[in-house]
Order: C-alpha cells, then sequence, then structure tokens
C-alpha cells in the first residue's frame, strides 16, 4: 500500500474565555493585526473577482494565506504572553495546540497552492519568450517567489544548527564549541552563526521551485549552511561576499572568499581581520570531515549576488578581474543555473521583500516610540 502524507489535524475552535481581545494587544501589536485583517481582506476581494484557478486568483489566495499566517503568529505569542504564568495550565495547553495545528493546516495550504502556481508557470517556459513575454515571466515568477517567502522560526532555526553540527563536526568535538573554516578552528557556538546559503526567507517552497522537489533539497538542511563569524555571515547573507571553488575538481571540493561589495573591505569581517584581507581566503574545514556545502547553492548565491551587484552599481561598472578569475565552466557565468528572466524574478522578489521588511521595521520602530512618548 502507497504510503500517505501525513495530514494535518483540524484545530479545535477555541472557546469563548480563549479568544483574544483588543484589551491584549499593544499598540503596535493591534495595528499589526489590524493591518493583516486589511491585507486578508483585499486578497479574498480579489481572488472572488477573477477567473478561478487563474495565475492572479492563485497569488491572491497565497496572499491571503501568508497573512494569516503571520496573523496566527502574532496571536500565539501575545498568548504566550498572556499565559506565560500558567504553562501547565489546560487551558494555555489547549491555545497552544490550537494555534500549532492552525498554522500547520496554513503550511500545507501554501504549499499546495504554490505547486499548483509553478504548475501553471512551468506551461509558459516551453516556448522561447519574446522581449514581453520574458518580462511578463520575470513579474509571474518574482509574484511567486515573494509569495513563498517566509521568516524561519525558532524551531527551524535549532534544528538547521543542529543540522550544521552533525555534518561540520565530527564525534569527540569539544562541548559547545563547533568548527569555524574562517578562523580555522573551534569557537564557542555562541560567538559564530549559521549562515543559510540558499536564502532563508526565500523559504523551502522557492528553494523547490529552483532546485527541483527531492529528498536533498532542504532550506535547513546541513548542504545549505556554513557556521561563519557574525559579521562575516551578515556580508554573506546580504550577498556582498561569495563563496567559490578554489578547484572545481578537487575531492572534496575547496572553497575560498571574494569580496564583491568593495564598501567592506575596509570594515573588520573578524575581530582581527578586515574583508580586505580575507579576500580569497580559503576556508579550511575540520580535518578528516569530507562534509562540504552544496556547489550547486553556492553557485546559485554567487549567481543572485552577481545580479545584484549589477542592478546595484549599474550594468556599466566593471567587474574586477580577481572577482572571477580562476573560476571555469558554469561559474564563468552565473546564468547557467537558472535561465536569465527567472533569475532575474527572483532577485526582483528578493528586493521586494527587504523593502518591505524596511518599511515594516521603520513602523514598529515608529510605534514603539510614539508608545514611550505616551507612557511619559
Amino acid at each position: 500500500m502507497d504510503d500517505v502524507p501525513d495530514v494535518p489535524d483540524i484545530p479545535k475552535e477555541l472557546e469563548d474565555k480563549e479568544i483574544l481581545f483588543s484589551g491584549d494587544f499593544t499598540a503596535a501589536e493591534l495595528s499589526a493585526r489590524a493591518e493583516l485583517y486589511e491585507k486578508i481582506n483585499v486578497a479574498v476581494n480579489g481572488y472572488m473577482n477573477v477567473p478561478f484557478g487563474s495565475w492572479d486568483c492563485l497569488t491572491f489566495q497565497l496572499r491571503e494565506i501568508n497573512c494569516k499566517i503571520r496573523l496566527n503568529e502574532l496571536e500565539c505569542r501575545v498568548s504566550e504572553r498572556i499565559f506565560a504564568p500558567a504553562e501547565d495550565s489546560v487551558e494555555y495547553a489547549r491555545k497552544m495546540k490550537h494555534y500549532r495545528e492552525e498554522r500547520l493546516v496554513y503550511f500545507g495550504e501554501r504549499d499546495r497552492l504554490g505547486r499548483e502556481m509553478w504548475h501553471l508557470f512551468r506551461n509558459t517556459i516551453g516556448e522561447k519568450p519574446d522581449a514581453k513575454r520574458a518580462e511578463n515571466r520575470q513579474a509571474k515568477f518574482a509574484d511567486l517567489v515573494l509569495s513563498l517567502t517566509a521568516e524561519i522560526t525558532p524551531e527551524e532555526q535549532q534544528t538547521f544548527v543542529a543540522n550544521l553540527e552533525n555534518a561540520y563536526c565530527l564525534e569527540g568535538s569539544p562541548e559547545g564549541e563547533v568548527w569555524c573554516p574562517i578562523a580555522v578552528g573551534w569557537m564557542k557556538k555562541s560567538d559564530v552563526g549559521a549562515a543559510h546559503i540558499f536564502p532563508t526567507i526565500a523559504g523551502q517552497g522557492n528553494m523547490a521551485l529552483v532546485f527541483a522537489e527531492g529528498p536533498d533539497i532542504d532550506v535547513n538542511g546541513a548542504k545549505n549552511g556554513l557556521f561563519l563569524p557574525p559579521r562575516v555571515k551578515e556580508a554573506f547573507e546580504k550577498f556582498q561576499i561569495v563563496i567559490v571553488p578554489e578547484d572545481v575538481g578537487a575531492n572534496p571540493p575547496e572553497f575560498e572568499f571574494r569580496v564583491l561589495d568593495a564598501s567592506v573591505h575596509s570594515q573588520m569581517g573578524t575581530q582581527d581581520m578586515t574583508f580586505n584581507e580575507l579576500n580569497k581566503r580559503k576556508l579550511i574545514f575540520q580535518p578528516e570531515n569530507s562534509f562540504r556545502p552544496s556547489l550547486q547553492y553556492l553557485h546559485f548565491h554567487f549567481a543572485v549576488a552577481m545580479l545584484l551587484r549589477s542592478r546595484r552599481g549599474g550594468a556599466s561598472e566593471k567587474l574586477p578581474d580577481w572577482v572571477t578569475s580562476g573560476l571555469r565552466g558554469v561559474w564563468e557565468d552565473p546564468t547557467i543555473i537558472i535561465c536569465e528572466d527567472l533569475l532575474l524574478g527572483f532577485v526582483q522578489a528578493l528586493e521586494a521583500y527587504w523593502e518591505e521588511s524596511e518599511r515594516d521595521r521603520a513602523e514598529k520602530q515608529r510605534l514603539l516610540e510614539d508608545d514611550a512618548e505616551n507612557k511619559m
């Protein structure tokens, strides 16, 4: 008998006394809640007024689900704050179970909608597009990528760190320490960061779109990460630096850093080395450990970084020779891993996500400052 995928439990409705009221939220939380409800209403009105099953219909439905996930996370945080003193109570357990099961239902629906959109989208790939069709395809792919973005949860982050430890730190490693290929030695786990290669905000759904589905495609898998010093991690995840193979044919492959963003050259990447000093520095992994990050993910990161650099600095800006010196094969043309218009769509989605996140942070900061002034 074929295996049947797990189906999330249907969350039980909360009792009246368990429902959150306006007084349970801070001013900033109330504002965020109202904004999410407004976005949900806009999304529902959107898909009610377009052909069922169309690209636009699925896009609006995905936006609705994403907003419901964010609303669920917001209400769960508020409930944890209110009921924290009584964590062993039956009421607290019921509420947390409700939010957890509701979130799993939403995740399942988001994955289903993403697959439907991907199947629709793939129908446009078979034919060679003209300029107008290619632009439309970029926009559609950007919309799809943006719809599937999601912040990593604390549980997912813990899983990711554990996966990196199991892969990069052999049995018998010092307790509480991990191997850092930049420091070339053991560092306290609290002094390094777990860096994602394929961006975590793009999520599992987008990873499956880019690399095709399979058992090894895991955004929180060890092949998609490295332990790096905090400032290096930040620059890497902002695509200011890249990791390229020193020798593509080596087994196991060896890697080195290349700094794309000249503005960070004089900044400290580690406690005693600037980014300029880190440039072209070889990553040294734990001796006798042959595990390495995925070449495929690093290549995609490199392609995104190169395109972002071009869009930020202008296509006419000459790329320093040392950035690509020594690279061979597909690494000489970053667009080979994914067709150029889809790569552009992915980058456009990332830029839109970053802009929206920056606006959200600014708005939250403004609300916090307003709250502080009102309490004075």
